[in-house]
């Protein structure tokens, strides 16, 4: 692990933003985990703020392409890693030729380990779909004109197009967001107005309640006290009985967001 050491030492670094956005949506019911959450944002962020130097296993950055092309960095960190090898790196040795297993095993087992975490959080639907039923093997690459991704008999990443990733960036939509429960796209309370029919929650709320919900639901940093005191009501309260109320309550109350403790 020297030579990984003295290159992370030289200002390359991994990069969590990934980790940030995605982890927004996840709905977290322990505290402890979200000051866990807290402590990798910062973590990241402080190795962000002391290295200036190239980005490195940065496949989100170009939409998972996976282009030879865009392994520079990755190829620069190998040869400063492998410096006290006397080693020249190509990106043979990046993805793992036997030279590489042989005198260097910890590179290709910090490469697969950053590849499998950001696949993880591949926001394309077709990543998803090629989720292998148990990791028992190494990850295997191939390389041509597009670097393939071999985990459990499945490529990892065979279909994914860059050219058509989620608007939203999320791998897993939120379960709290104003659209979903409109069924419309609704970014702000404006939008809410020209919604011509608004849901009604199973039979759960009428249209005035609906709007004050759903409007609710378009303010993340507020929403969490707006909609306890919502459902809080004599009035309201019978409400959840029903399950998109119940599920409304639940994931606006625990998604992550932006929110550190």
């Amino acid at each position: 692990t020297g030579g990984v050491t003295a290159a992370l030492k030289m200002g390359f670094h991994v990069s969590g933003a990934l980790f940030e956005k995605q982890s927004e949506v996840f709905p977290v019911y322990c505290a402890s985990l979200l000051t866990i959450r807290a402590g990798v944002l910062d973590y990241f962020w402080e190795i962000s703020q002391l290295n200036s130097g190239p980005v490195i296993f940065s496949w989100e950055l170009q939409s998972y392409k996976l282009s030879p092309q865009d392994e520079r960095s990755n190829i620069t960190f190998a040869n400063k890693a492998c410096e006290w090898l006397s080693l020249d790196a190509d990106i043979e040795f990046v993805f793992g030729n036997c030279l590489q297993k042989q005198l260097f095993p910890e590179f290709g087992n910090f490469r697969d380990i950053c590849m499998l975490w950001k696949w993880s959080m591949c926001p394309h639907p077709a990543a998803r779909k090629n989720r292998p039923s148990e990791l028992v093997e190494a990850v295997k690459y191939q390389i041509g004109r597009k670097i393939s991704v071999q985990a459990g008999g499945s490529d990892l990443f065979d279909g994914v197009s860059p050219s058509k990733m989620p608007s939203t960036g999320f791998a897993f939509p939120s379960r709290a967001s104003a659209s979903l429960y409109a069924e419309t796209e609704v970014l702000t309370e404006n939008d809410v107005l020209y919604i011509p029919n608004l849901p009604d929650f199973g039979g759960m709320l009428g249209q005035r309640d609906s709007e004050l919900l759903i409007s609710y639901l378009t303010a993340p940093y507020i929403r969490i006290p707006l909609i306890l005191q919502f459902f809080a009501s004599e009035d309201r309260a019978n409400a959840l009985k029903g399950q998109l109320s119940r599920e409304c309550l639940l994931f606006s109350v625990s998604e992550c967001h932006r929110f550190i403790p």
